[in-house]
């Protein structure tokens, strides 16, 4: 269920959220599972679209850790 609902396949949410209730699965417990599963499915949207920042974009030390004391790699005085 939880893969179906990751991927979007109404079908497979509905095929397996039906096996679980007759397998005794409470409301409760089948929209935790649908919430983790679209909590996992997001981070991995983030995760990419961080390396591909990091791999486009120059990062610059003092940016990312405010606070630091020290010379910006990135134009920015």
């Amino acid at each position: 269920m939880a893969v179906g609902a990751a991927l979007r396949c109404q079908h497979c949410t509905g095929y397996h959220m039906q096996a679980a209730l007759k397998k005794g699965a409470t409301r409760d417990e089948i929209l935790e599972v649908i919430l983790i599963a679209g909590l996992i499915s997001n981070s991995s949207v983030l995760a990419n679209a961080y390396r591909i920042i990091d791999e486009k974009l120059e990062r610059c030390a003092p940016c990312d850790n405010q606070g630091m004391d020290m010379p910006h790699t990135c134009g920015r005085e």
